[in-house]
């Protein structure tokens, strides 16, 4: 058995002009077919049920007319977008950095941390620069304590 196309009964159900040339056709075929005549059901099911709500909003648009006190504008939903935001930058310099590193963390937390890397290089070069240093007077110390021994 050749079935209908779902759009066809839609068309159908909605009475549209196209298929009243094949009416006769489809109501012949929604006797013989179940499967075809539970679609139908469930689309005028669908469509009714539609056309209720729409019943529905209809009837609070009017109730909203009739009201005693209206609100002189629609509320907006909070879904909606308001605009695009003013852009906001500081001139100070603590505030350049700041907008930098917001749009920039990657960059940023690199950078930071090299700067530490450098500075611990350099405290620690200068620790080892002293202790040599020390170490150096220390020996030069105990030289002159050698040769004033030796005297």
């Amino acid at each position: 058995m050749h079935h209908i196309d779902e759009h066809t009964i839609e068309l159908y159900i909605l009475g549209s002009d196209l298929v009243k040339k094949q009416i006769a056709e489809i109501e012949a075929h929604l006797k013989e077919c179940h499967d075809c005549r539970v679609l139908v059901e469930q689309m005028e099911t669908f469509y009714q049920n539609a056309e209720d709500g729409l019943d529905k909003l209809s009837v609070l648009k009017e109730r909203k007319t009739s009201a005693l006190i209206q609100l002189p504008k629609d509320i907006m939903p909070y879904d909606v977008p308001l605009g695009t935001p003013v852009p906001y930058r500081t001139t100070t310099f603590v505030g350049k950095l700041a907008y930098f590193t917001r749009l920039h963390p990657v960059v940023t937390g690199v950078g930071s941390f090299a700067t530490m890397a450098v500075l611990a290089l350099m405290f620690f070069n200068s620790q080892q620069k002293v202790y040599r240093q020390k170490s150096i007077l220390s020996d030069s110390r105990s030289g002159e304590r050698q040769f004033s021994n030796l005297q």
